[in-house]
């Protein structure tokens, strides 16, 4: 699954060989990202919203790239309408991570090459593990900071890039 503002390279390898079909792939949103505390909070409050059990342990991973196979049915069959999502529980994203907790999906993280998130080109600039250009997914996200038009020229310009180089 994947927002409508990712963008992937040619070269990409296959998601679906890197994620056991039993578990869920996903990028885990580490400190360079969210905050510890803030991700516990966000899984905490998440779970509270969907009444789940909660380990504010477990990661708290992003939903803008996602590997999920047939027996994840279960945790997206039932996504509520886009409307009544919350920005507090990071729109689709609290309730994901509530379902994968409620299923007990096991989580491979995909790294930051597979969902390259806007952050790190604006409030997330200095802890980029490597340029957009290097990603193999780029997720044109709110952290992004631009008006929704200007994200899809972003996006357009990294493909072009890519393309320049024959990527």
């Amino acid at each position: 699954m994947l927002d409508d503002t990712v963008v992937v390279r040619r070269d990409a390898p296959d998601v679906f060989d890197l994620v056991p079909v039993v578990a869920l792939g996903a990028t885990v949103e580490d400190p360079r990202v969210r905050k510890p505390e803030e991700a516990k909070q966000s899984l905490e409050i998440s779970c509270l919203r969907y009444g789940i059990p909660c380990n504010t342990e477990e990661a708290w991973f992003n939903s803008g790239v996602l590997v999920v196979s047939w027996p994840h049915l279960g945790m997206v069959e039932t996504l509520p309408p886009w409307d009544t999502f919350e920005r507090v529980l990071h729109w689709d994203q609290g309730y994901l991570n509530a379902m994968r907790l409620k299923y007990a999906v096991p989580l491979v993280d995909l790294g930051y090459a597979f969902n390259w998130v806007g952050s790190f080109h604006s409030t997330n600039a200095a802890n980029a593990p490597f340029s957009a250009f290097d990603a193999f997914f780029v997720h044109g996200t709110t952290g992004l900071f631009l008006p929704h038009l200007e994200r899809g020229e972003y996006l357009v310009n990294v493909s072009r890039a890519w393309d320049l180089v024959g990527l």
